[in-house]
């Protein structure tokens, strides 16, 4: 009878002191540093792994990787192991601290306060209670159990010298000599027709758009026409820089334009356009729907703007993948101005099918002329 109530005050003492532990743990905001290395088993890493999964308190700590020549594969691999614990762990590697507390073999466990200062270290144990429940004023309780070698270099001092090692100027000249070989085919073929395609670049809104305040400035379900809000104010030309036919008409249509607003007052030509969009947002904001439509019968000059003119945008296809710095520059000399390289992005934006297009605002809508060439009229 005796030795039952020894043992159930043993068991009763024991399970305040972990309680007691746990809520001063808890409460506290010390945290622990655990600097590791794979010189320890992996078996025994794992069980290091597996005991500290979800401990907000403790961070365990690598200094490198084993693969020096090609760190890639373990830098996966580790990345990988922090995601096979589901409770979390917090797994990194970080050099700067093994330099910072001159941390030379492992397991070396080391204990901070909120404000980072050391408060205990011990070397040879990995488990943090050992430290959390250590009550002497000593800091440094020295070595306590098996230590290991750090197998892994500084990854950081490793990073370096690989990147002391790359010739800059042979990387630069790959990835130039390169960029034009990795252009993408765009498929667009020459414009057969002339036509001139209206896109409603309309959006309808998912959720209320608010201000700072939280004050409603339009609804959810509200339809919103981009080009109510700003004018587009410029013209895109996209054309295929190998064919001369294009090159040509695109030519005319600058001298043309030039011609057209060579005359005409600036500054009361773009008060007229802003006056134009409010008007027809006015008349049109309530039925504005996402479409494409077809206009026949009118000419791509007669509709661009004055405002437009300021800002034509050269567009290309592509250019010749093998001399295509020397093309660019060749077309920048034509024109006299920067030419840009079309990207999917716009095709899918405003339906671009043919070249030469030209994309251009009038009042709140946008017009994509696609041109016919004169060879191709008639043939």
């Amino acid at each position: 009878m005796q030795i039952k109530l020894w043992v159930g005050l043993i068991l009763c003492f024991s399970l305040w002191n972990l309680s007691e532990a746990s809520v001063e743990e808890k409460n506290s905001s010390d945290h622990y540093y655990l600097f590791l290395s794979h010189s320890i088993d992996q078996k025994e890493l794992d069980q290091i792994f597996a005991w500290y999964e979800g401990n907000e308190k403790v961070t365990l700590v690598f200094r490198g990787v084993l693969n020096e020549q090609d760190p890639t594969y373990d830098l996966i691999d580790f990345h990988n192991t922090i995601f096979k614990y589901k409770g979390g762990l917090n797994l990194v590697i970080d050099p700067t601290l093994f330099k910072k507390f001159n941390v030379t073999t492992i397991p070396t466990l080391i204990k901070l306060d909120s404000s980072d200062q050391l408060l205990k270290r011990v070397v040879g144990i990995s488990h943090y209670e050992y430290l959390r429940d250590h009550n002497t004023k000593e800091i440094d309780l020295g070595i306590k159990g098996e230590c290991f070698p750090i197998l892994e270099r500084d990854l950081i001092e490793l990073m370096q010298e690989r990147i002391a090692k790359l010739n800059w100027s042979d990387l630069k000249n790959k990835a130039i000599g390169n960029f034009w070989i990795n252009q993408k085919d765009l498929n667009l073929r020459s414009s057969h027709i002339h036509q001139i395609k209206k896109v409603d670049l309309s959006f309808t809104l998912n959720k209320d758009f608010t201000d700072l305040n939280g004050n409603i400035i339009y609804a959810k379900g509200t339809v919103i026409n981009p080009l109510a809000l700003k004018n587009f104010g410029q013209v895109l030309i996209i054309f295929n820089p190998n064919d001369q036919s294009e090159i040509q008409r695109v030519k005319e249509l600058l001298a043309d334009l030039k011609f057209k607003f060579h005359d005409l007052d600036l500054a009361k030509q773009n008060e007229q356009n802003q006056k134009d969009i409010n008007n027809y947002n006015q008349k049109n904001v309530d039925q504005l729907r996402s479409s494409v439509t077809y206009i026949n019968n009118f000419s791509s000059v007669d509709h661009i703007s004055v405002n437009d003119l300021k800002h034509i945008k050269l567009i290309v296809t592509h250019l010749d993948p093998n001399n295509g710095w020397k093309q660019l520059k060749s077309l920048q000399d034509q024109f006299n101005q920067q030419i840009y390289l079309l990207d999917q992005a716009i095709i899918n934006r405003f339906n671009i099918e043919f070249t030469p297009s030209f994309i251009y605002q009038v009042k709140g809508e946008m017009l994509i002329t696609e041109e016919i060439l004169q060879d191709q009229s008639m043939s």
